[in-house]
């Protein structure tokens, strides 16, 4: 799984919200693809749209990176549906 750390992130000008500790890590938009079982970038577009997928934590210049437990409370959340 790809991750990026904290302090890579920082060094691009990014911002990572206090509230994150470093147990959890930032997932590129491939990694998050690859974990909701290899779906496209319009499924995760799609999804965004309609099923409520939440933004990026953090933007990059063009690149969008998700903490894991976004992406997994998400995840739960759909569950319930």
């Amino acid at each position: 799984m790809s991750t990026h750390s904290h302090a890579a992130v920082l060094a691009a000008g990014g911002y990572i919200p206090p509230d994150r500790g470093l147990l959890d890590p930032l997932l590129d938009g491939k990694s998050v693809k690859r974990d909701l079982g290899g779906i496209s970038e319009m499924s995760l577009w799609r999804w965004s749209r309609d099923r409520g997928f939440p933004p990026p934590d953090v933007i990059i210049g063009r690149r969008k990176f998700w903490h894991r437990s976004t992406v997994q409370n998400w995840v739960e959340t759909q569950k319930a549906v």
